[in-house]
């Protein structure tokens, strides 16, 4: 079952929206759609004890992160 959603933004938040959108050639349901898979990994992961963390282009384990966090 789908449930819509009204949520206001400011103007700085509005724009950043827009950015991200541009950037990810996503809609701005999908971006936000991806930032909520990657708070629910982010949550799940700190309950567990861990932490997430960025890692620098080509160190550490490398993974396809648009699989990990429902990015088409």
């Amino acid at each position: 079952m789908a449930n819509k959603l009204n949520v206001q933004f400011n103007d700085r938040q509005s724009k950043t929206l827009e950015d991200m959108a541009d950037e990810m050639g996503a809609t701005k349901a999908g971006v936000l759609k991806t930032a909520l898979a990657l708070l629910e990994v982010a949550i799940r992961e700190r309950k567990e004890g861990n932490s997430l963390g960025v890692v620098k282009g080509g160190q550490g384990r490398e993974r396809n992160h648009r699989d990990r966090v429902g990015h088409p």
